[in-house]
């Protein structure tokens, strides 16, 4: 059963959607700090918080070679195993935050800024 399993669309297709999403994790990853829509920082936190805990994985083979069919850049994928997973070695889990930071003048939509831990 499906039950409360819903995946957020964000208004897109399929393969558009996964897109933006490697993309968002790309740009959080060799920034550290990016703004966004509500929905896509909401989407953004959870994937990259499961994309950390594989690249903070005992066989570093496997983790090297996951994050790197998921990242869209190698410096990104070197930086995210390297440098942020050694930071958060210690950590269990919540890697990203995400802080509402009010509406956009443009159009009103709600923006939150996603940052790493």
């Amino acid at each position: 059963m499906r039950h409360r399993k819903t995946t957020p669309k964000l208004g897109r297709p399929k393969d558009h959607r996964e897109m933006l999403i490697r993309n968002l994790v790309t740009s959080l990853i060799l920034s550290e700090k990016i703004k966004t829509t509500d929905a896509k920082g909401k989407v953004l936190v959870t994937v990259f918080n499961k994309l950390m805990t594989t690249a903070r994985q005992e066989n570093r083979l496997k983790a090297i070679r996951e994050v790197n069919s998921f990242v869209l850049s190698e410096l990104a994928a070197k930086k995210l195993i390297e440098d942020i997973a050694e930071r958060n070695k210690d950590r269990k889990s919540g890697f990203a935050r995400r802080t509402k930071l009010g509406f956009r003048a443009a159009d009103g939509a709600a923006v939150s800024q996603v940052e790493i831990i």
